[in-house]
């Protein structure tokens, strides 16, 4: 199968001086990340060229590979400028990873491979420049994700960029907003129904993530303890029926006596383990028991993996 690409980027009949714009797209997965960019005049869209690495063998997450496709595409238009030294063309970059553009224009402070690479984009982009592209109308995921060959003939995805590039009316649009996830949570939060002596203001901080100063933490973790026993009390009530009895001859349920578990001076069901004489505190030694697909343990696990920026699994685990 012939695969052909034009060398010349637009029709002869077209007026070159026309304004330029230059959109380099970046994406990534667990194999691979990459960008690929397009030149535009007018209504005419051009490929450009592409560039993708395997991912390092070192396993990183998801979007610090995507912020390694974003620093490739920051690279590529660098390359492109400079071999385009005579074309002045405005510069668009899009990414479909939010988390990396929440990294590009935070400012709160990353850990040492985020930083490094947010600074290395930043050195050669304008942190303006750099915009918000649903995956599906994203070329660079063709570049990562992989397609036949026949396929890439005839992809216009591929050859010609999104639909919407030339129209700049239709471009996708998307707002930084740092509170958007404190405000999505404090929604979801109204699903329970917390003790009338804790303060709704206090619940939501407790998921919302606030910052917790000494006069907060008393009130925060009453909340934090209130939510905890009443999502117990909504799924484990048998357990705490059984656990509670005093009879002698009630028999323990399978999960008490495979989890080991008991009510603490809180009376909150906790559980056993192996590290009961580890030079640890109590709570770390006997952990509370959450229920799997209730919505307050998917709360906790958001602010924990928020509050690692995006750490892996065991990492979130072992903080929680």
């Amino acid at each position: 199968m012939d695969l052909v690409i034009p060398r010349q980027y637009f029709p002869k009949n077209t007026i070159a001086s026309q304004p330029h714009q230059l959109h380099v797209f970046a994406d990534a997965s667990p194999l691979t990340y990459g960008a690929v960019a397009f030149l535009c005049r007018e209504s005419d869209v051009s490929f450009v060229m592409a560039k993708s690495r395997v991912a390092p063998l070192k396993q990183l997450t998801l979007p610090k590979l995507e912020l390694m496709g974003a620093l490739t595409a920051a690279k590529l238009c660098n390359f492109i400028s400079t071999a385009f030294k005579s074309l002045s063309c405005s510069i668009h970059f899009w990414t479909d990873s939010q988390i990396v553009l929440h990294w590009l224009r935070g400012e709160k402070r990353n850990n040492v491979f985020v930083a490094h690479c947010v600074t290395e984009i930043l050195a050669v982009t304008g942190v303006d420049s750099w915009r918000f592209c649903p995956t599906g109308d994203n070329p660079a995921d063709l570049l990562t994700r992989g397609i036949t060959s026949s396929q890439l003939k005839s992809s216009t995805l591929w050859n010609r960029g999104p639909q919407w590039l030339p129209f700049h009316t239709s471009w996708p649009t998307w707002e930084f907003s740092p509170t958007i996830e404190l405000q999505a949570l404090a929604i979801t939060a109204t699903d329970f129904q917390p003790s009338t002596s804790v303060s709704p203001e206090s619940t939501v901080s407790v998921v919302g993530n606030s910052p917790r100063t000494d006069s907060q933490a008393p009130e925060l973790l009453s909340a934090e303890m209130t939510w905890v026993k009443q999502c117990q009390f909504e799924v484990y009530s048998s357990e705490l029926t059984n656990l509670t009895s005093k009879s002698p001859s009630q028999k323990r349920t399978t999960l008490i006596r495979q989890l080991r578990l008991f009510l603490d001076v809180d009376g909150l069901i906790r559980c056993r383990g192996r590290i009961h004489n580890a030079p640890l505190s109590s709570a770390t030694k006997f952990p509370l028991l959450l229920p799997p697909k209730h919505m307050f343990t998917s709360l906790v696990i958001l602010r924990t993996h928020t509050q690692l920026f995006h750490a892996g699994t065991n990492a979130t685990l072992t903080v929680i």
